[in-house]
């Protein structure tokens, strides 16, 4: 059996348990979504085949929709992660990479604010972004001066490499300095490949490292972009990142599409990413102190409903 056929018997299966065990059709739709979210071992082994054998054969397009549609599965809402905003900072770096720079505006509005609520470097790197996205251009919304402080505080500190390299490369982003630039980006190629939580089929490339890039792209002067140096390493190649900064426009279809029945996990994959929401769940609770009352958390529940009425208007 193909890794594909043994991942279409496993998702049908679940796919019938889960029709069979809701009575709503917008119910069943929500669980699909939430179960689409988990990537499963068998799925790995296709996205495994699929990014080795297209860079073997430079089939770029193909290695786009691959990344394109583990990006967009990774997105699904729904899974709730106790974080704010943060809490999607590497997927949606991919997303940078995968659908275009310009997408994370909408889906991270200036409204959701600076994130505080998180793993240290999560925090610290989505909010140099939001810096990055809102402060270039009239007034600035959020204190910069505060963030490159807690960024400057973040690298001085006993960090693993990877993600400090990650928040150096964002820092010199704000700062434009493309030489800091380009050896943090190096860095974050040749410390990925070491992540424990990263999975084999994410090893093989470091997508977070393109998506990086094309955020330079957009935000720096061509000028000072053609200053940036790609990294030399294994999993990263320089003629894919040529192939994807010269499309004018990019393939957003996955690698591989589900058969009858299930075709309802191909109209999941075709919609826009949730915009990212914020909720206070203990706001009215006077068990919690203070603090927790006022703690932000990423609002899955009220995503799911906004990613479900998406697909109905469709």
């Amino acid at each position: 059996m193909t890794d594909i056929s043994a991942y279409m018997t496993r998702f049908g299966a679940m796919y019938d348990r889960l029709h069979s065990g809701t009575e709503e059709e917008r119910d069943f739709q929500k669980a699909v979504v939430k179960w689409m979210g988990y990537i499963s071992s068998d799925y790995q082994r296709i996205l495994e085949s699929v990014i080795s054998s297209s860079l073997q054969t430079g089939d770029f397009e193909t290695l786009h929709r691959c990344f394109f549609q583990v990006t967009r599965t990774r997105l699904l809402p729904g899974m709730a992660g106790g974080l704010d905003h943060c809490q999607d900072l590497w997927p949606l770096l991919d997303c940078a990479a995968c659908e275009g720079p310009k997408e994370l505006y909408r889906l991270l509005p200036p409204e959701l604010g600076m994130s505080r609520n998180g793993h240290p470097m999560l925090v610290c790197a989505m909010n140099l972004l939001m810096c990055l996205l809102y402060n270039r251009e009239g007034a600035p919304r959020f204190d910069e001066a505060a963030e490159i402080r807690r960024a400057e505080k973040f690298l001085s500190a006993k960090r693993p490499l990877w993600e400090r390299s990650v928040v150096g490369f964002l820092l010199c982003l704000l700062r434009r300095d493309t030489a800091g630039m380009t050896d943090h980006l190096q860095s974050a190629c040749a410390s990925y490949g070491q992540l424990k939580t990263a999975a084999k089929y994410q090893k093989l490339q470091c997508l977070n490292a393109y998506g990086l890039v094309v955020l330079a792209k957009m935000l720096l002067p061509q000028e000072a972009f053609s200053e940036l140096r790609p990294p030399e390493a294994p999993n990263f190649s320089g003629a894919y990142l040529s192939w994807r900064l010269t499309q004018a426009e990019l393939p957003l279809e996955p690698c591989f599409t589900y058969p009858e029945p299930y075709t309802l996990a191909n109209r999941i994959l075709a919609q826009p990413v949730a915009v990212r929401r914020l909720f206070q769940p203990g706001l009215e609770r006077e068990d919690l102190t203070l603090r927790e009352r006022n703690t932000w958390y990423q609002d899955e529940a009220a995503m799911l409903e906004q990613f479900i009425a998406g697909m109905e208007t469709a």
